[in-house]
């Protein structure tokens, strides 16, 4: 505990600095001479018990007093003062110091009692703060959780609630103000079990509050609301200035998604992100968009983090194409024609693969053709024939597209000749 003694007498200070055995007590001590020093003491340290004199040069104690209720600093403070100024002493207590003590009467005796005293009181109110600080997080856990379901069912089910969920989403949590843009991010933990096993002994609400420092580590004062899915899945909505640049917001959603994967919880993650935007109905579009593409955004590529608005942009039509796709990919397996078949995959191919090249920069698209290749093949042969098995490394797309269409050609067998 820290105790100040402020008096504009040497002798004055002499006296308490020596009268008890500070140390020895479990006090760690400080001086000053004027009540501008009690001031630029407290500012740069906690001091915990405070004991000054009325009369000083420069700021006097009532002064310093105020400073410390303005400030909402917490201290007890207790004051010294001579016979003539017992009026201005009992002004003092009504400010809310803790008590008064004579100079003249001052014995050690006495000045061990008041301070076993004010050791006393600061040590009741740190605990009642200790008390109100657990209720209170309880009770915002509460409301998180709350607006967690609220939000959480919105994006699902509710679509149309924009009303509710923009008076929700601006006042409480602070998003869709003026100059302000927001981003999607979904983290999918790809260890999740063995990390909540290892660090919170399989309790999920425990490992939601580690994870959730981690977050609030990394991203410091900005505006972001961590939303989970499902066990490991999670949706953060993160706040970003309209002024800052593009590739700005880019570099910092993809330091988060490092950290994530960094984490001392040993984290290993993959996160999808949008693109900035600043329209509640935007959000609702792009959440379910980025739900419905979940199997193309979370496909495993070369990197962790990854931009799927360009995928959002024609969510839709590429879902419909795909199912299309499917069906009809089904419908030439059956016929055992492998003619048709190669001409109805390499068709599918070169359409989605078109699709990119449009609303993706090519750098992407080398990266993505074999993703392609392996996401329509497991789309083709789900449920009714294995699923392949998951691409590892081939020297070019045309080799691993052959090792797919000899894939294929196994099942397409005539029944005549199988075993």
């Amino acid at each position: 505990m820290t105790i100040l003694i402020a008096d504009d007498e040497q002798a004055v200070r002499d006296f308490l600095t020596t009268a008890i055995d500070w140390q020895g007590a479990g006090y760690e001590l400080y001086e000053a001479e004027n009540g501008r020093a009690v001031i630029d003491i407290m500012e740069s340290r906690q001091i915990d018990l405070a004991i000054i004199d009325i009369t000083m040069p420069v700021m006097n104690g009532l002064e310093v007093m105020e400073w410390i209720d303005s400030h909402k600093y917490p201290c007890v403070v207790s004051f010294l003062t001579c016979h003539d100024e017992f009026e201005f002493a009992k002004k003092a207590i009504r400010t809310g110091c803790y008590d008064y003590i004579l100079k003249n009467e001052i014995t050690d005796e006495t000045f061990l009692e008041l301070v076993k005293g004010m050791s006393q009181a600061a040590s009741e109110e740190a605990k009642k703060k200790q008390q109100y600080a657990i209720l209170e997080t309880a009770a915002l856990r509460n409301r998180q959780q709350e607006i967690g379901s609220r939000i959480h069912y919105w994006l699902n089910h509710d679509g149309d609630a924009l009303e509710e969920m923009e008076t929700l989403l601006k006042e409480e949590l602070g998003f869709f103000k003026e100059g302000q843009n927001i981003v999607l991010l979904m983290i999918q933990i790809v260890n999740y079990q063995a990390v909540v096993q290892r660090y919170t002994n399989n309790d999920n609400v425990h490992f939601f509050a580690l994870f959730e420092h981690t977050l609030r580590e990394q991203l410091g004062e900005k505006t972001y609301f961590l939303l989970p899915n499902e066990m490991g899945d999670f949706t953060i909505f993160l706040g970003f200035e309209k002024k800052m640049p593009l590739h700005g917001v880019i570099a910092e959603v993809c330091e988060v998604a490092e950290v994530l994967n960094n984490s001392p919880l040993g984290i290993q993650s993959r996160v999808r992100y949008s693109l900035p935007f600043s329209n509640i109905r935007e959000c609702h579009t792009i959440y379910r968009r980025m739900k419905e593409l979940e199997p193309l955004a979370f496909y495993p590529l070369q990197e962790n983090t990854l931009c799927i608005s360009d995928y959002i942009t024609d969510g839709e039509e590429c879902r419909k194409f795909l199912e299309e796709f499917g069906s009809r990919f089904q419908e030439e397996l059956q016929s055992r024609n492998m003619a048709q078949i190669e001409i109805c995959y390499d068709t599918a191919v070169t359409q989605i693969a078109q699709n990119l090249y449009n609303i993706r920069p090519a750098e992407f698209i080398h990266r993505c053709e074999t993703c392609i290749h392996e996401f329509l093949l497991q789309c083709s042969l789900a449920g009714e024939m294995p699923v392949a098995e998951p691409y590892r490394e081939f020297d070019s797309s045309r080799e691993y597209k052959q090792s797919i269409m000899d894939k294929i050609r196994g099942y397409c067998v005539p029944d005549d000749t199988q075993e």
